[in-house]
């Protein structure tokens, strides 16, 4: 798992590369996303996340996405590379919720 800044369509996001399935593999993601949180939303008023090849995702991940958007008061957007995460969003009703949309990368 890394995590980058890219541009990609006119859009800047924070890119995570690879499966977030273990406790260690989230705490790497958190640790990694809040060096880089308070600049990218400053600049962009949202926190963008393009999970590429990170199906499936666990619920320390889902936790703090929650608490970013519940707690911090942060606009998430998500996209994905991977029908299957955008129907597990889909099948548990947060496609509107954190406006996620499916991109190939």
């Amino acid at each position: 798992m890394a995590l980058s800044i890219r541009t990609i369509n006119d859009m800047q996001m924070i890119c995570s590369v690879g499966k977030l399935k273990s406790y260690d593999a989230f705490l790497t993601f958190k640790i990694e996303i809040e060096s880089m949180l308070k600049q990218f939303v400053a600049e962009h008023q949202l926190l963008r996340i393009y999970f590429i090849k990170a199906y499936p995702i666990n619920s320390y991940v889902l936790g703090y996405l929650f608490k970013l958007h519940d707690i911090d008061k942060i606009k998430i957007e998500i996209v994905v590379d991977d029908l299957r995460l955008f129907m597990f969003f889909e099948e548990i009703d947060l496609i509107e919720f954190f406006q996620i949309k499916i991109m190939e990368a």
